[in-house]
């Protein structure tokens, strides 16, 4: 999401005025040199070791990382944005001795957080819920359909924060007539003011309602009447391949409404970034800096994700296009009918943050299928009982766990005060701690 800035030079690369694209005609061949001819050489010579160093180490290195659009990126007059995180093990990306030390660094793109809007609150309690609808026996809408339906139920944000220039741009969807606004949290973390850009362009002050960085997800509340609701859709109806679209506002407002669509490339995508990880949608529709708290709509019109990450190369930093991913409406709905109803969105925690494991680093180190335990919460009963960073979980309550949403799966049977039992490796021995769940989702 951009700010109101100049435009990048990124999106206007052109010739020098004057520059040729190609050779001139009519130009005389020239003999090639002896000395330009070993000079090719070498230059050749170069490339293929260089490449076939990197063949070597690419396994090690993380390729891909997530952007999460924190924002709308800078606003004008603000620090730049934090470098690319480092390839796992050290800078010159092997294995280090200790996979403590190689999992610290491995990990540490993703233990920043991010922080609560001061945002002024709105009343809550008000008995609204979100229905999720099944698209069974309903007929496809055309792009040029879905478009004239659902462009009035977009909306824009602008968000502003003490002492800092400009201000941040991002999307949102109308959930309901008389003003509920539901948008990515990111893009208000850390803001102490925010508006809604309506679809006629009226610009309306907006109360925040409540916020879940955990899920990504905020509700605002501006004072209004007859605004045009968007219609939910059940994500767990979605299958692979599938036709989407989004509706979203890229950059800034100029290029407000812009509509892309793809397909769905993945269902249950588990990804992790700033010390959170979800369970997600992947697709190749287009999203941009800006399309953050937009809709993703099946072929129906119905919104069954909203859009918050895409991926960034590791290497160059640029953006990689059809890989962005949006929240299901089945967390959507969850979350925002507690934040509707209470501001806070309340879960069983169990004090444990982990990470997926890379097949490479399991076998260097000979460690068991499992996840990494990256941090334990400070005063959880995980710590108390002796649950430590750097310990493997293996299973759940006997279960076995490969991802962090095989985890979710199993917290979510539970309530808060309920024991679970981790079966935990640490130093070549395997054992079983029971701990008891708090309040609010520590593993995040």
């Amino acid at each position: 999401m951009a700010p109101e800035t100049e435009r990048s030079a990124w999106y206007d690369q052109r010739l020098p005025a004057g520059s040729a694209a190609g050779p001139k005609p009519n130009a005389a061949p020239r003999k090639p040199r002896r000395a330009g001819r070993i000079a090719i050489i070498i230059v050749c010579v170069l490339i293929l070791l260089t490449a076939a160093i990197y063949i070597l180490i690419s396994p090690l290195l993380p390729d891909l990382y997530v952007s999460f659009h924190e924002n709308s990126g800078p606003p004008a007059g603000s620090d730049p944005p934090p470098s690319v995180p480092s390839p796992p093990g050290g800078s010159d990306g092997v294995f280090s001795d200790d996979y403590r030390e190689f999992f610290e660094n491995f990990f540490i793109q993703t233990e920043a957080g991010r922080a609560p809007s001061t945002i002024s609150r709105g009343e809550t309690g008000s008995g609204f819920t979100l229905t999720l609808n099944s698209a069974a026996e309903r007929s496809a809408l055309s792009l040029q359909e879905l478009y004239k339906r659902c462009i009035n139920c977009v909306v824009g944000i602008r968000a502003t924060a003490d002492d800092v220039l400009g201000y941040y741009w991002g999307t949102g969807i109308i959930l309901s007539e008389d003003g509920y606004i539901l948008t990515n949290q990111h893009i208000l973390s850390g803001t102490s003011a925010a508006e809604v850009i309506l679809p006629d362009g009226t610009a309306c002050e907006a109360l925040l309602i409540g916020e879940d960085a955990t899920t990504d997800l905020a509700v605002l509340k501006i004072d209004a009447a007859g605004l045009q609701p968007a219609e939910f859709g059940d994500s767990d109806e979605l299958t692979v391949g599938d036709s989407v679209a989004a509706i979203g506002n890229p950059l800034t407002d100029n290029l407000s409404g812009t509509l892309t669509d793809g397909i769905v490339s993945a269902i249950n995508r588990t990804m992790s970034t700033n010390g959170y990880t979800m369970t997600l949608i992947q697709t190749t529709a287009a999203l941009n800096e800006g399309n953050s708290g937009g809709p993703l709509f099946n072929s129906f019109g119905q919104v069954v994700g909203i859009t918050n990450m895409k991926m960034v190369n590791n290497v160059s930093g640029v953006t990689v296009e059809g890989i962005g991913f949006a929240i299901p409406s089945t967390t959507v709905k969850l979350v925002v009918d507690q934040l509707v109803a209470n501001g806070v969105c309340s879960r069983p925690g169990m004090g444990i943050t982990v990470g997926a494991i890379p097949p490479e680093a399991a076998e260097h180190y000979d460690l068991p299928e499992g996840l990494y335990i990256t941090a334990v919460s400070e005063g959880s009963s995980a710590e108390a009982r002796g649950v430590r960073p750097g310990d493997v979980l293996l299973k759940v309550d006997g279960i076995d766990v490969r991802s962090s949403s095989d985890v979710l799966a199993i917290r979510d049977t539970h309530v808060v005060g309920d024991d679970v039992l981790l079966t935990i490796y640490r130093g070549g021995k395997t054992f079983d701690i029971a701990i008891t769940l708090g309040e609010y989702g520590e593993l995040y």
